[in-house]
């Protein structure tokens, strides 16, 4: 997860972390990335709600994707793997709720 909140549990804490890491929780990613074996990518803004999909009957958004191939989606790998090895990017099982 790139940038989460610290605090898993709380109204209060948490709160109390939005007002005094403005800054830092403002950071977000949104690029979205499907790459299959450094072949073919498709970049784009996809969601996975039904309102994304022309499936809600109160509002639909449009999402446009971009498919690529060749030397192009090695660059999209490589900005992926930056995001993804960055110091702001946690593992999931390190915010996983105590037991």
């Amino acid at each position: 997860m790139f940038n989460p909140f610290k605090t898993r549990s709380g109204a209060l804490r948490f709160m109390a972390e939005a007002a005094g890491s403005f800054a830092r929780i403002n950071r977000r990613m949104h690029n979205k990335t499907w790459i299959a074996d450094n072949r073919i990518a498709v970049v784009g803004g996809r969601n996975l709600g039904d309102e994304y999909f022309g499936a809600s009957d109160e509002v639909n958004f449009v999402d446009l994707d971009f498919a690529m191939v060749g030397p192009i989606v090695r660059e999209a790998s490589a900005s992926f793997d930056r995001y993804w090895n960055s110091p702001l990017a946690y593992p999931m099982a390190m915010l996983a709720a105590s037991p």
